[in-house]
């Protein structure tokens, strides 16, 4: 609720999206766009705000599902679902920080 209106979450601050980011797909649908716009982070998740575009010559919807991954928390779009050609949603899409491979975090060395 807070990202629609423009508002960061407690907790979270907002970050510059990375090449890295822009350059890995989240979400995927034949009819629609991603671009990721902006990364809010958090001690042990992010928000990944997505633009999504309407490519296509008639109406699509857009479904959370669309973004679904291992990491993948929730997924929201504000302020439509529904969009028609060449029409614009944001995608909030929450992520839980992949873990150490060990499952413990990693402590850098002081020497």
């Amino acid at each position: 609720q807070n990202l629609g209106k423009q508002q960061i979450p407690q907790g979270f601050t907002l970050e510059e999206v990375t090449e890295e980011l822009r350059s890995i797909t989240i979400c995927h649908d034949a009819n629609l766009t991603f671009w990721p716009g902006q990364l809010l982070s958090g001690h042990d998740s992010r928000i990944i705000v997505v633009i999504a575009q309407n490519k296509g010559t008639s109406t699509t919807i857009f479904e959370e599902a669309f973004c679904a991954g291992d990491n993948t928390m929730a997924v929201a779009a504000w302020p439509k679902v529904r969009l028609e050609p060449g029409e614009k949603t944001e995608v909030y899409i929450l992520m839980r920080l992949p873990e150490g491979k060990s499952g413990e975090e990693i402590r850098p060395a002081l020497l």
